[in-house]
């Protein structure tokens, strides 16, 4: 609680100095994306992309703890840029960009009046409300992996944003921020946990393609344990992060006032179709990976992956885990011990 303190570094930038926001809201987007990012980056064997996640991370990083919505943006056509230029920093991607939104979100209200940055909230309620059902339906419609991750994460980054755009109408002052934190969870975790797993697959087996896999639980033991857990998180199930913004969405809708009752009924009908369809496309994602007879040659021939990769999935695999059982605040504490050391570090006298 309380507000964000606010670090000056001198003699870096076009204006003479870079107003760094550390406080608690930057920490809490933080913190997941740093745990994300040393798991993908340890599995980067090649200097190439190490260098590639390395730049993205960084671009990400300073753009969530930049003091203005107008750097924060840069921070993000910086990252989307990449992104589309890097196809190796996409694990990074899927979680660094939805957390860049809802940064951006959450620092509206700090420079727009009260009227403008209500009719914004609704505007990004409605969008949101929209998306997260067509996300879900790409997903359950997807036939690579791959796919499945972008639109899981498209999907989360959506609902975050809603529960964030509640928040700056007033509707849900409260239960809104605590969406938007919960959600993060699930966006920063599980979308980057799929999409580690396809370029595995593409790594294994030739393919990340659905209809070409199947009975790798058998080949790659590990790989398939962790998938479940990167299926886990994308899937709203209890203990999930994700199902505790789903419920906290549909709890504050059903004790919202008259007027604001049947809107907010329909956003939370929206997120759980949302939320049933990406049940079913992670269900059926691990299904067809991991169960039954292969569908090819390389699939049956598959063998589990190296050390290194193994050792970062089994990370983010357990990271997903942990985040879905315990309080978000203690499994991110030495995360956030580092953005305070970051901070310790950049500061002026």
């Amino acid at each position: 609680g309380g507000p964000p303190d606010v670090v000056t570094v001198g003699g870096i930038g076009l204006g003479g100095a870079v107003v760094f926001v550390a406080g608690p809201v930057a920490e809490w987007l933080l913190a997941p994306f740093l745990v994300v990012a040393a798991c993908v980056l340890w599995m980067s064997v090649r200097p190439s992309v190490f260098l590639a996640r390395a730049v993205f991370f960084g671009a990400v990083a300073l753009g969530i703890l930049a003091g203005s919505p107008d750097a924060i943006g840069f921070g993000a056509a910086l990252a989307l840029g990449l992104a589309v230029a890097l196809p190796e920093v996409e694990p990074l991607a899927l979680a660094g960009l939805p957390l860049l939104a809802v940064s951006l979100v959450m620092r509206l209200p700090s420079v727009l009046d009260a009227e403008t940055a209500r009719a914004i909230g609704w505007l990004i309620v409605a969008i949101g409300a929209v998306a997260m059902p067509a996300s879900g339906l790409v997903a359950a419609r997807a036939d690579r992996l791959g796919a499945v991750a972008r639109a899981s994460a498209v999907g989360i980054a959506a609902l975050a944003l809603t529960g964030a755009g509640l928040a700056m109408t007033g509707a849900m002052p409260d239960a809104g921020w605590a969406i938007a934190r919960e959600a993060v969870g699930a966006v920063a975790f599980g979308p980057p946990a799929l999409a580690l797993a396809a370029a595995i697959l593409r790594e294994a087996t030739g393919t990340d393609g659905l209809d070409w896999l199947g009975g790798l639980a058998r080949g790659m033991p590990v790989f398939a344990s962790c998938l479940l857990a990167g299926c886990f998180a994308v899937a709203f199930l209890p203990p999930g992060p994700g199902f505790a913004a789903l419920r906290s969405l549909i709890v504050a809708s059903v004790g919202a006032a008259g007027g604001l009752r049947l809107p907010l009924a329909l956003v939370a009908v929206a997120a759980s179709v949302f939320a049933a369809l990406s049940a079913f496309a992670a269900l059926r994602g691990f299904v067809f990976v991991c169960l039954g007879r292969p569908r090819s040659l390389r699939a049956a021939a598959a063998e589990e992956i190296g050390s290194r990769a193994r050792d970062g999935l089994i990370l983010l695999a357990f990271s997903v885990l942990v985040a879905g059982l315990a309080d978000g605040a203690d499994v991110y504490r030495p995360a956030v011990l580092a953005t305070g050391l970051a901070r310790w570090a950049f500061a002026t006298p």
